[in-house]
């Protein structure tokens, strides 16, 4: 079934420029925002990714797409496609090897570039430390970002979950 649009925008003018930098300098991952969380207890994995696409059900900017054809401006699907992968490093022996595979991890993550021409310009990683501490790295495009949006998104992420 093809995602069907639900909203056009024009891009503000703090996006223009992210989608600007992005097309001519495409192997530069200035505006490719990392953050990592620490949770210290058991997480329902299931449970935390339909968390997530709730999230994205819930906020149009996390279905949102770029288009730069005439002039740049928003498309919002009326679905989003959340990118994740779970890894356990549980069988690595002390925190410093963990911390180390985490690094790994956002190296090769930083890596990746997105498509701004298709929703959801975020990713997850779920890294089992222990049966009791997980780690989420989130990367996304700050195109869709910015400082202050981050805690309401967690705070509705975890009323989800």
């Amino acid at each position: 079934m093809k995602n069907k649009i639900a909203y056009i925008y024009p891009a503000n003018s703090l996006q223009q420029g992210f989608i600007y930098h992005a097309l001519n300098q495409s192997e530069d991952d200035a505006y490719r925002v990392q953050v990592l969380y620490d949770y210290h207890q058991a997480m329902d994995i299931d449970m935390y990714i339909k968390a997530w696409e709730a999230c994205i059900a819930q906020y149009p900017i996390l279905r949102t797409a770029f288009n730069w054809e005439e002039d740049i401006i928003q498309v919002i699907y009326k679905q989003g496609n959340l990118e994740y992968q779970v890894h356990d490093i549980t069988g690595l022996n002390t925190q410093q090897e963990r911390n180390a595979r985490i690094e790994a991890i956002q190296v090769e993550d930083r890596k990746q570039g997105f498509d701004l021409t298709r929703p959801t310009l975020l990713r997850l990683h779920i890294i089992k430390q222990s049966p009791e501490y997980y780690t989420v790295l989130k990367t996304e495009h700050h195109s869709i970002s910015d400082g202050w949006s981050s805690p309401i998104l967690l705070k509705s992420l975890h009323g989800h979950y």
